[in-house]
């Protein structure tokens, strides 16, 4: 259960927040780095967060797990993007990756994207364990709007419902 508490925080909080470069330059009032520290001072956690989150990350997101093309390098924020999104689809938890150009948010995608097939046709053992993915794209940009957004979000709760009323659906949007 520990272990779950864990992951729960760094999902919720900890990769929610940007390194210290990172929130420096966004106006971020906490950094990881801050949060961290404050988490690992109260003796929140059993193991230091980092460490907990670095562990995990590792062991999930591996090409053991996951099929991953040849070429492809398992960076941290990678790593960190492939585990949120399987942890917040398996949970019904809306989730937008939001970073610059080139921090693997396309990719990331791509790679939960051709993995969680279902428990017939995903290539991982490790990934039958998970819902098939009726994906949801929305590309922002300069010009983006909320209204837009909304739109995505509801096109996809919308679809949600009618594999909720389809009774052997695993599917998740």
């Amino acid at each position: 259960a520990r272990i779950a508490i864990q992951l729960a925080v760094g999902l919720v909080y900890y990769l929610r927040l940007s390194s210290d470069s990172e929130g420096a330059m966004a106006g971020m009032l906490i950094s990881r780095k801050v949060f961290a520290a404050c988490v690992d001072k109260e003796k929140v956690l059993d193991d230091p967060i980092e460490q907990a989150m670095t562990q995990a990350l590792h062991c999930f997101v591996t090409c053991e797990n996951f099929t991953i093309r040849k070429g492809i390098v398992l960076t941290q924020a990678l790593r960190e993007n492939v585990f949120s999104i399987v942890a917040c689809v398996s949970s019904g938890v809306p989730l937008g990756i939001i970073g610059t150009p080139g921090s693997s948010k396309s990719l990331s995608m791509k790679i939960v994207e051709d993995n969680l097939l279902g428990p017939e046709k995903s290539p991982k053992d490790f990934c039958k364990q998970f819902p098939d993915l009726d994906i949801f794209h929305h590309q922002c940009s300069e010009n983006s709007t909320s209204e837009e957004i909304r739109k995505t979000f509801l096109r996809a709760i919308e679809r949600q419902a009618v594999y909720c009323h389809q009774t052997q659906s695993r599917t998740k949007c």
